[in-house]
């Protein structure tokens, strides 16, 4: 835990504590020390983490990279595309895939089997004449 001095027996504390698998979060919490010393602050602030959320809503198709380049020249806010992975997250957007068009429907299988049925027969001289 950097930032705030400790004496040995804090430290023998937190040694134990982390012994037993408990988070930063845990531990700051039983020694009563305040989140934020056992965070690392956020790059963007509330107003670009508005606006990263604007370019993703005006098109939630682009890719993280491509939303990090548009904030870049749009909003002038320089972050990794990891950051915006990460807003995406907290936003609750995620990943998804584009719904495939059916390759036919019933309607155009049965139209397709009478034209072939009607006309199949046909050599190239009927077709032209």
């Amino acid at each position: 835990m950097k930032g705030i001095p400790q004496t040995s027996q804090k430290r023998k504390k937190i040694f134990q504590l982390k012994e037993k698998k408990l988070n930063n979060v845990e531990i700051g919490k039983k020694m009563y020390r305040p989140e934020s010393t056992e965070r690392r602050k956020r790059v963007t602030t509330r107003k670009e983490d508005y606006l990263i959320r604007k370019v993703a809503l005006e098109n939630r198709l682009h890719t993280t990279t491509q939303t990090d380049q548009i904030v870049l020249q749009t909003k002038s806010i320089e972050v990794s595309p990891q950051t915006i992975r990460n807003r995406f997250h907290e936003f609750g957007y995620g990943g998804h895939l584009l719904k495939k068009k059916p390759k036919l429907t019933m309607k155009q299988m049965q139209m397709r089997k009478q034209f072939y049925e009607t006309y199949g027969s046909w050599n190239a001289m009927k077709w032209f004449n």
